[in-house]
């Protein structure tokens, strides 16, 4: 009798018990750790420079990684857009991503701020976003990007018990604020000389083919790059501009996953 009513009690206990506790809370990560790589990391699309802009990724040979929204500047389910190719569902956008060997992981379904929201909610809104991208890819994401980068203690513990890993960034573009490829350059320019003080950096000639090059020494550092193709001047100009210097300088332009070594992008 009384082993019945402890295990009774015990159940109760478990029942009630905040998932927050469940599993560790989930890994940040705001570099690279293979040295020598270099991950694009794009947020809030897609939008209507997108698909153009996984065409020139792709013509150069460059693996990225988009942090996409379900509503946030379209509704991702619904919306289209005309392309180079013609009119593209957005949900077709998601679907070259994959195909073209980019990681796709979620930045939340609204882009609400995460440490606004309640645990039911984080857990919505991922979740939203998580069966949206399994609909388009038949995936789910395990890399995730909160938005603003604004997480806590409560946050990280229940994006961890989703399974999900959380990217940060150190190197941060600031197209957001400044719509202007010259001015975005700058932090990138500077990362270039303070790992090479003798680096010179110039204007990338941009190419629709692949560059060929001579071999370069590999590089000592390794970045996560913040950008969004929801403004108009990253994907025609900063993003070329910058696979450019970076191809200059050897780097390993790679997903996430892949700069972190990580062979399992999706859950």
């Amino acid at each position: 009798m009384h082993l019945l009513l402890y295990a009774f009690a015990l159940l109760v206990v478990l029942s009630n018990a905040s998932p927050l506790y469940r599993r560790a809370p989930a890994t940040i990560h705001s570099t690279c750790t293979v040295p020598g790589t270099f991950a694009i990391t794009v947020d809030d699309g897609p939008y209507n420079q997108t698909w153009d802009l996984i065409k020139y990724l792709n013509e150069q040979n460059v693996h990225a990684t988009f942090f996409i929204n379900g509503k946030n500047w379209v509704d991702v389910a619904t919306d289209s857009t005309l392309t180079s190719d013609g009119e593209k569902t957005y949900m077709d956008h998601v679907r070259f991503m994959h195909s073209s060997g980019h990681q796709v992981a979620s930045h939340t379904f609204t882009h609400q701020i995460l440490t606004d929201l309640t645990e039911d909610e984080i857990i919505d809104e991922m979740n939203m976003m998580s069966d949206l991208i399994y609909e388009a890819i038949q995936e789910r994401p395990r890399y995730m990007r909160p938005p603003n980068g604004a997480y806590d203690d409560a946050t990280q513990a229940t994006l961890g018990n989703l399974g999900y890993e959380m990217v940060l960034w150190d190197l941060d573009s600031k197209d957001y604020i400044n719509h202007n490829a010259t001015v975005n350059e700058r932090v990138f320019v500077q990362a270039f000389k303070d790992e090479d003080p003798k680096a010179q950096v110039t204007p990338a000639a941009i190419s629709s083919k692949p560059e060929v090059s001579k071999p370069t020494p590999l590089p000592t550092g390794s970045h996560i790059a913040l950008m969004h193709d929801v403004h108009y001047q990253t994907g025609p100009e900063l993003i070329p501009w910058l696979v450019g210097q970076l191809r200059t300088r050897g780097y390993k332009m790679t997903t996430v996953a892949d700069c972190l070594d990580d062979p399992r992008p999706y859950q």
